[in-house]
């Protein structure tokens, strides 16, 4: 199985399995072998990091789950969103450093 996660607003793919695609370092993925974790990891967030996130998991069918990040300019100490499907465990963490 292979997970993919790409940012909505700009149809970026960020990521690929295990391999980064964008030049921000600030993200990254995370996947223990073995495992059906999935971590998106954001550092430093920022406001225009605020979106709507896709994550795809190569199946069939295939499998989509958006995670909605929400940045309003409070201060975010390691936030976990996460679900569950079919074979996977799909988190975002968002760093609780913040840069405005």
């Amino acid at each position: 199985m292979e997970v993919s996660w790409m940012r909505k607003r700009d149809l970026h793919i960020l990521t690929s399995g295990i391999h980064t695609y964008t030049g921000d370092a600030r993200f990254s993925v995370r996947h223990p072998e073995h495992s059906d974790d999935w971590d998106l990891r954001i550092e430093y967030v920022q406001k225009r990091d605020g979106g709507v996130y896709e994550c795809q998991v190569n199946t069939e069918p295939k499998i989509n789950l958006a995670i909605i990040l929400n940045v309003d300019g409070k201060y975010h100490f390691n936030t976990c969103i996460e679900k569950r499907t079919l074979g996977a465990k799909i988190r975002m963490f968002i760093s609780d450093r913040i840069n405005y």
